[in-house]
């Protein structure tokens, strides 16, 4: 039996293979397991499942479907049941592993769009017909099968990450670091410095739009090194064109912290670049003009 990571919380499939079901539970020791399946799969859980569990889980539940050939049944008893499921377990965004060894077709879609949200691993018990030649050779009950596994997030990272740029390139800089924070928790190991350069990056903008200088420079300093070295190892080729104005703005940053005056210049010019997106970004006309009379008051110190 192979070697796994801990595992916080496995949500499985159960129609008929118990051998697959006792396998990936064994393997993967999860702290919490939830089955789903059909009614009439509960007997098997427990004669045949339960009394083979070498480590057995410190909570369990499990959510039924009233049909396990139909797509919406399956979709909504896990809907309905699974996120508050996971919220009194305290399982958070990343933490549950699905398996889809013993799920109809119809199961597999309900857990897809229920979980993914959640899961950061799928894995699955299979024959040699459904897997390919790499994958993992194992022993079930006497027979060859085969493990397979992979985390849909490493994939569906890259449409979400555009949606993170987006709020960012919009001014919402603290929704954008919270999402780019949701998917450093749900992709692998090799891309979460990535996330979390990007989220460093969104929260230190954050902070310089409420003229938090010091940490915002901070926080992007941070960001800018993780950022260097993604671009060279496998990062998305837009980062390139992003780490010079970056180095720009670190620079605008340093100048104002190792001012030593009590009336700095470049604050004068960091009020009017924040009254502009006040109106621009925001079309808040009111907090523009306020902040532009501070740019103002803040000139007139300067020079007296």
């Amino acid at each position: 039996m192979g070697i796994d990571s801990s595992t916080k919380a496995l949500l499985i499939a159960v129609t008929d293979n118990a051998s697959a079901a006792v396998y990936s539970i064994n393997r993967l020791k999860p702290e919490l397991l939830c089955f789903f399946v059909p009614e009439s799969v509960k007997g098997l859980i427990e004669t045949s499942i339960q009394p083979h569990i070498a480590q057995m889980p410190k909570r369990w539940d499990w959510v039924v479907t009233t049909d396990a050939s139909r797509l919406m049944s399956s979709y909504q008893a896990l809907a309905r049941t699974l996120p508050d499921l996971l919220q009194t377990w305290d399982v958070k965004s990343g933490e549950l592993v699905m398996d889809l060894s013993g799920a109809t077709p119809a199961m597999t879609g309900a857990m897809t769009l229920a979980a993914t949200p959640y899961c950061s691993r799928v894995v699955a018990v299979c024959s040699s017909e459904a897997a390919s030649s790499e994958e993992e050779r194992i022993t079930v009950a006497g027979q060859e099968r085969f493990w397979i596994q992979g985390n849909p997030w490493d994939e569906a990272a890259a449409s979400a990450r555009r949606d993170g740029c987006d709020l960012f390139n919009r001014g919402a800089f603290i929704p954008s670091a919270t999402l780019f924070r949701q998917l450093e928790m749900r992709v692998s190991g090799g891309q979460k410095p990535l996330y979390r350069a990007l989220a460093d990056l969104a929260e230190g903008y954050g902070l310089w739009e409420r003229f938090q200088h010091r940490a915002a420079w901070d926080k992007l300093k941070t960001s800018l090194k993780a950022l260097e070295m993604a671009s060279i190892w496998g990062g998305p080729p837009e980062l390139k064109s992003l780490l010079p104005p970056l180095k720009l703005n670190i620079g605008f940053l340093e100048k104002i912290i190792l001012d030593p005056g009590d009336v700095k210049e470049a604050v004068t010019y960091d009020l009017l670049a924040n009254a502009r997106r006040r109106a621009d970004v925001d079309h808040h006309i009111e907090a523009a003009v306020m902040t532009v009379l501070r740019a103002l008051e803040a000139v007139a110190q300067h020079r007296l």
